[in-house]
C-alpha cells in the first residue's frame, strides 16, 4: 500500500509490523501507537515527537478508529 509520506521501505515494514502510525510536518516527525481498548473504550496513546513536530497526528485518526472498530 502506498503512503502519503516517503518512508524507506525497511523502516515502513518495521513500523507496520509494530503497529506504529507516522506523521511528518516540516518541523519534524510524529510516531504513535495505541493500546487495545479497555472496557468502556478507554485506550492509551504512546507518542514520540522527533524534532519540533507541531501537530497531533490527526490525519492518522481514521486508521486508529478503523482498527479499534475491528476489535
Amino acid at each position: 500500500m502506498a503512503t502519503r509520506i516517503d518512508i524507506a521501505p525497511e523502516r515502513l515494514a518495521r513500523m507496520r509490523a509494530a503497529g506504529v502510525l507516522f506523521d511528518r510536518s516540516p518541523a519534524g516527525d510524529y510516531l504513535h501507537i495505541y493500546t487495545e481498548s479497555f472496557e468502556g473504550g478507554l485506550f492509551f496513546e504512546v507518542a514520540q515527537r522527533v524534532g519540533a513536530y507541531d501537530a497531533y497526528g490527526a490525519l492518522n485518526a481514521p486508521a486508529r478508529l478503523a482498527s479499534q472498530a475491528q476489535e
